[in-house]
């Protein structure tokens, strides 16, 4: 195993157990509209909660579309709508004081879309002077 695919999957680790914490521990919404608040302009609350909500899974997607190059960019994007639906689903089943959303599920996928497109669209020329370099 390479040290960047190693590096890959430590990445990979820490950013799951972060969402873990974020999505299935308590609520962080009030924590995040008072970060809002702080910013110039003070965003409404609807609209920092819906970035947070595409924000929350342009990481993942990025690191799993690196670490899973041969795995379908259509393939990971549905199996993190497919894991945002189970975390809304026990969100709303199963954790007190939390809601689940459809609205977010659609927002979570927009950030997975992102995330898998910015490594995925990378410029083929940059892919294959990289392949050049490794094997020369």
């Amino acid at each position: 195993m390479t040290r960047g695919r190693a590096a890959l999957l430590v990445l990979a680790a820490l950013l799951l157990a972060g969402l873990a914490a974020l999505t299935l521990g308590p609520d962080p919404k009030r924590l995040l509209f008072d970060v809002a608040e702080a910013l110039p302009g003070s965003p409404e609350p609807e609209v920092v909660e819906a970035a947070a909500n595409v924000l929350l899974l342009v990481p993942v997607g990025a690191v799993l579309a690196a670490l899973l190059p041969r795995v379908l960019a259509t393939t990971l994007v549905l199996g993190l709508v497919l894991a945002s639906t189970v975390v809304e689903l026990v969100q709303g089943t199963v954790l007190d004081g939390r809601t689940s959303s459809l609205r977010d599920v659609g927002l979570n996928a927009a950030g997975a879309v992102l995330g898998v497109a910015l490594v995925r669209l990378r410029p083929r020329r940059a892919r294959r002077a990289r392949r050049a370099r490794r094997s020369a």
